[in-house]
């Protein structure tokens, strides 16, 4: 997936841009006239054998209009701003996208991964069917919908019953692939260029395998142990930033607990007392109510310390008494403490440290209530071929983005911004500096 995206070969996703602001719509305001099939809106400046390298407005008409096509928009022109400016990006994009594949598919001739094996080829049909199927199914759905809602206008209109349609699977199926084809025609498509649109996504990825394949093992190390010399000076600043930023799903200290609790809770009126008291700078006070408020629950604190000693499941029983359910269900394996962690109050990180061997348990109290804390275990990370196989996916996409980038600097591409209604960048560029 990761390589499908970095090239932008895949036609199937191609209306995301669009999609929400436009679907739905169905613009239609007259026609505009078409510059000629053969137009060359783009073409490169340097490089080899630049006289293969034109883009013609069929290419660019092909690319763009299925994008307007399947969000309902058959005409681009005397559109609100709004929608002006979504389809003049649209259509930067879609010459730019066409450049890039003009580059991949050239240099893919160069590396000697253009043409596909049977098995390749196989792979590209099965995506393509799939691709077409789907799309089908969307227009079919859309048939439905738009069929349903006639089915409901006419009947509010008329005073009488919904006739909702009633269409088996291959009539759905007939009506899908009617408007699908349909739309097909208007953008000058036939089912052959939707298998070469699936044809490159499959080249594109042998080229990103091609031109990433030197990055090695020993590169993937050296960043990884960045990463955790990253996290261990992360952890010596700040422990809360430590955290924070996420560096405890890379490395923990060798001494970092798993700590389980049940929380009997204090209400939630006693609870903003104490905490008044404190922000009052009352802290005698605020213990004072603290410490009358953890007798009232003595009781129930000796109930649920008998039944952990009559051997009741400690899960069992914070699932029964515990006040603190979100973080029981956000940690089952209990809360990650290490020492002088200031994530907790005082008084829990204290508790957690007392305890010196796994099972050990002890009772703190907190502004929160009294914790009956259990050492569940040394907290430790098992994560490192996960983010070893982030770092090899970052280090190839950088690999390929630059050679790619590379690449297109090598053709220098001209594009034809005023057939194409786009915005000169450099035009704009240079009227900034003049002014």
């Amino acid at each position: 997936m990761k390589k499908k995206q970095l090239t932008k070969i895949i036609k199937a996703g191609a209306a995301v841009l669009l999609a929400g602001a436009l679907c739905g719509c169905s613009v239609k305001f007259g026609t505009k006239k078409q510059p000629k099939p053969n137009k060359v809106v783009a073409h490169a400046t340097g490089g080899d054998n630049i006289e293969d390298m034109n883009i013609t407005y069929e290419r660019f008409r092909k690319e763009y209009w299925y994008v307007l096509a399947k969000s309902d928009i058959h005409d681009d022109t005397n559109l609100d701003e709004y929608m002006d400016a979504q389809c003049k990006a649209q259509r930067g994009k879609a010459i730019q996208y066409l450049i890039n594949e003009q580059v991949i598919m050239t240099k893919a001739k160069e590396l000697g991964v253009f043409e596909l094996t049977a098995e390749e080829q196989a792979e590209v049909d099965k995506d393509y069917e799939e691709m077409v199927a789907a799309e089908i199914q969307a227009q079919a759905d859309a048939v439905v919908t738009e069929m349903t809602l006639a089915a409901i206008e006419e009947a509010n209109s008329n005073g009488t019953e919904i006739a909702l349609p009633e269409l088996s699977d291959e009539e759905k199926e007939a009506l899908g692939k009617e408007r699908f084809e349909k739309n097909l025609e208007e953008c000058g498509m036939t089912y052959d260029d939707l298998k070469w649109w699936a044809q490159t996504s499959r080249i594109a990825d042998k080229v990103y395998d091609s031109v990433v394949a030197d990055v090695t093992q020993a590169d993937i190390d050296a960043e990884y142990a960045a990463l955790l010399a990253e996290a261990k000076e992360f952890y010596n600043d700040s422990i809360s930033n430590f955290f924070q930023v996420g560096y405890g799903d890379v490395w923990l200290p060798d001494d970092a607990r798993l700590i389980k609790h049940v929380l009997l809770g204090f209400d939630e009126e006693t609870q903003q007392q104490i905490y008044n008291l404190r922000q009052d700078f009352k802290n005698t006070d605020a213990n004072k109510l603290r410490e009358e408020a953890a007798a009232a629950l003595e009781e129930k604190t000796a109930e649920v310390q008998q039944k952990l000693d009559d051997g009741a499941k400690l899960d069992d029983i914070i699932t029964e008494y515990t006040a603190d359910k979100s973080g029981w269900e956000a940690y089952p394996n209990g809360y990650t403490v290490v020492p002088n962690d200031t994530r907790w109050m005082d008084e829990f990180t204290k508790g957690a440290f007392e305890l010196e061997n796994i099972g050990d348990r002890t009772v703190v109290v907190t502004d929160y209530g009294v914790h009956i804390m259990v050492y569940a275990g040394n907290a430790k990370v098992d994560t490192m071929e996960k983010y070893k196989d982030m770092i090899k996916t970052n280090l190839q996409n950088k690999k390929y983005s630059a050679t790619v980038d590379s690449w297109i600097t090598e053709y220098a591409y001209e594009i034809d911004y005023e057939t194409l209604r786009i915005d000169d960048p450099n035009a704009t560029a240079s009227t900034e500096t003049e002014g």
